[in-house]
């Protein structure tokens, strides 16, 4: 496991830094609102970052491809990660702080958003629960140590944290 996980983390961090050097990064600096753009070398970090969350989905995807009904079997463990996993995804990252659904929330719900808005929150929220879920049941059903999983959580808030990064770099917040 470990050297098909390393050889993938490896093929992956490679191509996804090609592809924001080749394509993205001078696309990135040519834009006035961002802080901060990463160059070819520090592009190095937040590629592999996002390149080893990839690489654990895909790694446990090949271990549990025949037993795909059972992985999917709703329980609350994986249930409560998918909600979790919604809860810390990186929306926007403005002057290095992540916007994540779980700060937004609460703001968003007040007693003047209109009926139409609060539907489409709900919409979207319900969406993005089960785009996790699959990932949520991976984890649960893929790694048996409460602490992997664990660790796999807190995984995925860095590679979303830093696929936001690469794909648009760190907004500078102006009023």
């Amino acid at each position: 496991m470990h050297r098909q996980f390393q050889i993938t983390a490896l093929a992956l961090t490679a191509l996804i830094w090609v592809v924001f050097v080749g394509f993205r990064m001078e696309q990135l600096q040519g834009e006035r609102s961002l802080l901060y753009v990463f160059g070819p070398v520090t592009a190095v970090l937040p590629s592999a970052v996002l390149a080893v969350g990839l690489a654990l989905i895909i790694t446990l995807l090949r271990w549990n491809w025949r037993r795909w009904r059972a992985v999917l079997r709703p329980n609350i463990g994986r249930i409560i990660g998918a909600v979790a996993l919604f809860a810390v995804t990186s929306l926007v990252i403005t002057d290095w702080l992540p916007w994540i659904p779980a700060g937004l929330f609460p703001m968003m719900m007040s007693p003047d958003m209109p009926r139409s808005a609060i539907v489409s929150i709900v919409g979207c929220t319900l969406g993005l629960i089960a785009a996790w879920y699959p990932v949520s049941a991976l984890f649960v059903s893929g790694l048996k140590s409460k602490w992997l999983r664990f660790g796999a959580y807190c995984l995925m808030f860095w590679s979303g944290y830093s696929l936001q990064l690469l794909i648009h770099g760190v907004v500078h917040f102006t009023v």
